[in-house]
């Protein structure tokens, strides 16, 4: 009984760690404003597995924010792993996107969650990754004004497709 339930469980472990996030951090926008000059950096380490996963963004924006949407100009360069018996380096693959996201509908009611500090998530791209990729991602704003209020954090979410 010991043994079956002991197979029982290490089975459970390997499928609840299938598909889970493998990346989800935040970095925080200046109080000031996002000056669009200011890029902000997320490195991905190396991912444990091939597989299929999908990047998306959070965005937190405080009822100073004056738009109804924002503009990002999403850079993630995925390097390669290296490894040892190979004389050729692989040069970095790029993706780019330029994302509208809405925050606000045509009705004036926030599409986010939240009371005071609203909470958006947006689907980037859904990319291939080998064991060992690793990934280098570049976020900045593309609106026509230089700062902008009213934005308090951006964060990188990297999820594993389970099929």
């Amino acid at each position: 009984m010991t043994v079956v339930l002991s197979v029982l469980f290490a089975a459970w472990t390997a499928t609840a760690c299938v598909g889970g996030k493998v990346f989800d951090e935040y970095e925080q926008i200046p109080v000031e404003g996002w000056d669009k000059t200011d890029t902000l950096t997320f490195s991905v380490p190396a991912v444990a597995a091939d597989g299929v996963y999908n990047l998306a963004l959070g965005l937190r924006t405080t009822g100073d924010y004056p738009f109804m949407s924002l503009t990002l100009l999403f850079e993630a360069n995925i390097i390669a792993k290296k490894t040892e018996n190979s004389s050729v380096v692989k040069a970095p693959q790029r993706l780019s996107r330029t994302l509208s996201c809405p925050l606000v509908s045509s009705r004036g009611r926030s599409q986010g969650q939240g009371v005071s500090l609203y909470q958006y998530n947006f689907h980037v791209a859904t990319i291939s990754l080998r064991e060992g990729d690793s990934l280098q991602v570049n976020i900045r704003h593309n609106m026509k004004r230089e700062m902008l209020p009213g934005l308090s954090d951006l964060g990188l979410s990297i999820t594993r497709n389970r099929h």
